[in-house]
């Protein structure tokens, strides 16, 4: 979140706010034979790493043909037509998500998630979908260590070449745990608040309430 009259963003887990769509979303119930996906890194996919993730993670699911991967691809990436170009090589297995109305609808369709530590991983846990948190922003690093004392989320943290051997190893195992990933969905039921924004406009305006007063 920026304000602009104090020239500063705001960040954190208690800055992240939850949209209605995904609030109605939440109270539907989910029925899936494959596994579905969803690799995410921002909207705008700034540090360049959703192409690398997705061609490693195609890569170490090509024998699983019930495995799906669902890539959120935003407008200002600068990836989105070598990503289209894999979708097209690969269309059973890849599946560009581009410009969605109701992208809350997608990602409540999902058994598993592979996000950076922005919103996005607010909104899956909030749909309590088991997920891989990993960046290359520093400042997602809080919010991703919060939401990893849900026990619903595998935190792998700030994103090195040797954090991919990693990735696919967790990965592996919440593809074939299916009693991990429903204790994970049950620890972020019980982690995730009923009312995510209280938090949000109180720290806001206490924030601006302290700069008033200078």
């Amino acid at each position: 979140m920026y304000l602009p009259q104090y020239k500063r963003g705001f960040y954190g887990p208690n800055l992240q706010i939850i949209s209605e769509d995904f609030i109605k979303e939440k109270k539907k119930v989910k029925k899936n034979k494959e596994i579905k996906i969803f690799l995410a890194q921002g909207g705008s996919n700034s540090n360049n790493l959703l192409l690398n993730f997705l061609k490693k993670i195609n890569f170490f699911l090509k024998e699983l043909k019930f495995c799906k991967i669902y890539v959120l691809v935003g407008q200002a990436s600068k990836q989105k037509d070598k990503i289209f170009n894999l979708a097209k090589k690969y269309p059973k297995k890849i599946i560009p998500i581009y410009k969605k109305k109701n992208l809350a609808k997608v990602m409540n369709n999902m058994d598993l998630a592979i996000s950076s530590g922005g919103i996005i991983s607010c909104e899956l846990a909030y749909l309590n979908i088991p997920t891989i948190l990993i960046t290359k922003e520093k400042k997602e690093i809080e919010t991703m260590n919060y939401l990893e004392k849900s026990k619903g989320c595998k935190n792998l943290g700030f994103f090195t070449k040797s954090k991919i051997n990693k990735l696919n190893l967790v990965l592996q195992e919440l593809i074939f745990e299916k009693n991990l990933r429903n204790n994970m969905k049950k620890n972020l039921k019980l982690f995730f608040e009923k009312d995510p924004l209280k938090k949000v406009y109180n720290l806001i305006f206490n924030e601006l309430k302290k700069k008033s007063n200078k």
